[in-house]
Parts: structure tokens; sequence; C-alpha cells
């Protein structure tokens, strides 16, 4: 397969993308559970039928992430790629991380967002016997299934959090950064994470495994030499 070959899906707050692989389409994340409508003209546009969805990898549990999955399995067949740790979340269609604020004004509004963060449910998604479940990095399961890259395990923002890294060096990493508010003078940090330290190592397992450009799922992509002047200022 072609692994340069994806499309952006902008639904607002949530970028999703869509990578070729055998027979169809991989999605990776879904947006919040109303933005399906959103999700189904946006595919229109791209004259690609939903029943190409062959695949749905969700980076994390998080509503914005896995909000519309249910029905998207519902209308396609779609078979799941998580990682284990967000099985339990997604069975109850809820984000289950008690998540710290990076950055004073996060800090600040933070009894509220965590308020509407965990109160942010989802039609719960049940795995099904043939859907993928990994632990860890893995470096065949994509393969498999026609996609030039690897997953690796890239916790911090949330304990469930996996990243996809192809070949040529695109990697969609979920929230593991952000592009869309810079969490205090810490430029592409969530401003809600798990752990901090855990995230900084997550962005030098990219780094080290060769990533050039990142695709986040909230802001746009950028270098990973961005990535790597940012890293340095918070070392420094």
């Amino acid at each position: 397969m072609n692994d340069e070959k994806f499309c952006i899906i902008d639904l607002g707050f949530t970028k999703c993308y869509l990578l070729e692989c055998f027979e169809g389409y991989l999605l990776i994340d879904t947006s919040y559970k109303g933005k399906y409508t959103v999700f189904l003209k946006e595919m229109e546009k791209l004259e690609i039928d939903i029943s190409k969805i062959k695949y749905i990898f969700i980076t994390h549990h998080h509503a914005d992430h896995a909000g519309f999955s249910a029905k998207l399995i519902k209308e396609t067949g779609a078979k799941l790629i998580v990682n284990q740790n967000a099985l339990v979340h997604l069975k109850e269609g809820k984000t289950g991380d008690i998540m710290k604020p990076v950055g004073t004004v996060i800090k600040l509004i933070h009894p509220f967002l965590r308020i509407l963060h965990r109160n942010t449910k989802f039609p719960p998604v049940l795995p099904k016997k043939d859907d993928i479940i990994v632990n860890g990095d893995d470096y065949h399961v994509l393969r498999q299934i026609g996609v030039n890259g690897n997953i690796l395990y890239t916790p911090g923002h949330s304990k469930d959090s996996i990243s996809i890294l192809l070949d040529n060096g695109n990697a969609f990493v979920g929230d593991l950064v952000m592009n869309n508010f810079n969490s205090g003078n810490i430029k592409f940090m969530p401003f809600l994470v798990d752990n901090k330290d855990v995230v900084l190592e997550g962005w030098d397992k990219v780094i080290d495994n060769g990533a050039k450009i990142i695709y986040p799922a909230h802001g746009d992509y950028f270098t990973t030499d961005e990535l790597i002047l940012s890293k340095s200022k918070i070392e420094a």
C-alpha cells in the first residue's frame, strides 16, 4: 500500500485521519457523538463511502476521540484497534482519567473543565471477538492490514494513549501533543495530562523512532524539529 496517501477530516475541535489499507481505509479517531452527521458530510465530500472504513484506530478513550465510534462500527462493521487500557472506559462510555492541569490559566479553570470532561459521555463501545487489542508497542498489526507503520504506546495524556508512526515519518499522535493551545509556556503540551513527565517521554519516543511530521488530534500539523525545539526550552 502507499502509506503516504491519507485524508484529514476536520470536525472542529477534533481532527480525524483516514489512511489507506487493504480493501479500504483505517480511520484514526472519531469525535464527539454529536459530530457523526458532520463526519458523514465530510466523507461525502471525499467521495468515500463509509462502508470502506475497515478499521477504527482509537488513540485513547476520551469522548472527543471515541464519541461516535459505536455508531460507526454499527454502520460499517469496522474492527477496532485500541490499547487494552481503553477497554473498561470504552465499555462504560465515559472518561475514566483524573486529569491534571498544565499552565496557570488551565489551573484556574480546571474545576469547570474537570466537570465538563468527566460528564461527557458517549455510546459504549463494546469490543468484538475480531477487534485488535494491543498491549504496548506493536510492529506487526498495521503491516498485516496494509499500513506501512508501527503502533507506539505513548501514555502521559492518558494511560491508554497510542500513536501511529508511518515508515515515511508521518506520526498521528492523538493528544500526545496539542497545537491549538499552549499550556503555560510549554508549546505543544496537552493542557490536561495524566503525567507531564510521561508526555515528554512520549515526545522522545516518537522523535527517536524517526517521526518527521506530527499530526495531532487538535490543531495543525508541524515538524518534529519544532517539537524538539519546544522540548529543549523546557530542559534549558
